[in-house]
This record gives structure tokens, sequence and C-alpha cells, in this order.
């Protein structure tokens, strides 16, 4: 019962957020296939919204964040498939002609780090806490390469990205980041 309310709480955050794009103009969607797409909250921020089949649930959204920057990219947890990542990963470097520099993780599940495989190999510097780290070590799933216990500031072109972890929220590893130029925050389940 508490994930779904979680769950609850992330998709109103969500809706705010577009909400507020539409109203100021800036929300514009890519469709890139009907199980991913881009929706612009701001002039250097998209969310991007993924889908995938669940045999128990049906049909499963999830976001995570993307921060673009004179040709660059930061990304912000995955898609919840190895083969929808490697569908953003393609549609960012071949459509959108942005590398992308730099990845961060909020915790192990897949719907925040499937397809790191796909990010490591392409060269991508990634990030999480220690503890993330350490559970994905403990489960054999692939481990970020950087790792932080109480926080990091990653430079991005003339962003600051700060992770910070303030305890446990639905899981023991999450944490919250926040991007100082654009005043946007996200704690595990949402981005306001």
């Amino acid at each position: 019962m508490k994930q779904t309310s979680s769950k609850n709480i992330a998709k109103l955050v969500l809706l705010s957020v577009l909400s507020i794009g539409v109203l100021n103009g800036q929300n514009t969607v890519i469709d890139i296939n009907s199980n991913l797409r881009l929706i612009r909250i701001s002039d250097h921020a998209f969310i991007h919204e993924s889908f995938s089949q669940s045999e128990t649930y049906g049909r499963l959204g999830s976001n995570g964040m993307l921060l673009i920057e004179n040709g660059n990219a930061f990304l912000f947890d995955t898609p919840m498939t190895d083969s929808v990542t490697g569908q953003l990963l393609s549609y960012l470097r071949d459509s959108m002609k942005l590398i992308v520099a730099g990845f961060i993780t909020n915790d192990w599940h897949g719907d925040s780090m499937e397809g790191l495989e796909l990010i490591i190999e392409a060269g991508i510097p990634s990030y999480a806490h220690e503890m993330t780290r350490t559970i994905a070590k403990e489960k054999g799933l692939p481990v970020p390469e950087h790792g932080f216990t109480d926080s990091v500031t990653i430079r991005f072109g003339s962003y600051e990205i700060i992770c910070r972890y303030y305890g446990a929220a639905h899981t023991s590893s999450p944490r919250t980041w926040k991007i100082r130029r654009d005043r946007i925050d996200r704690s595990h389940d949402g981005t306001y």
C-alpha cells in the first residue's frame, strides 16, 4: 500500500510539472515510439517517460530526466528495460545529435538503472550512492562506476548537479538531486 501511495504522489507531482510547462508554453512532447517519449519541461530539461508490460500489473510507466547543454546530455534514471534504455540512448545520439556525458541513478530498481550495462559499454560515467552500489553488487546487477556517501556535486557544463542522501524513503538507498541553475529538484519519486 505504501508503494502505491508513493507512486500516486509521483504521478501527481509529474502532472503538476507538466501542467506548469503547458502554462508557460514550454511543454513539447516528442513521441519516440509507443513505449518512449520526451516531455520538455524547460529550455534545457526533459522528462523521459517510458512504458513496459508487467505480467502482474499490466502496462507500467516510469520516468526520469535529461539535462541538455551545448550538445551534451546528462541522464537521470533509465527506462524500465534494457531495450527501451537502448532506444533512448540511440535517439539522443542519432536524432538529437547529443553526447550523453553522464548518468546518475536514484536506486537499484529497474526503473532507475535498467540498461546500465549499455551506459557503461558506451563509456558514459555513471554515479550512485554507495548503498545503491552495494545492493547492486549483492544482487549481481551492473554497478555504477562512481559512488558517494553523503553528497557529491557533479559539474555538467554551466550546471552543478548536487546529489545528497537524506535517508531511506521507499528503498534504503535513494537520494535527492538538485540542479542549481534551472531550480529543478528531484526526490526519488518525483521531479519538482
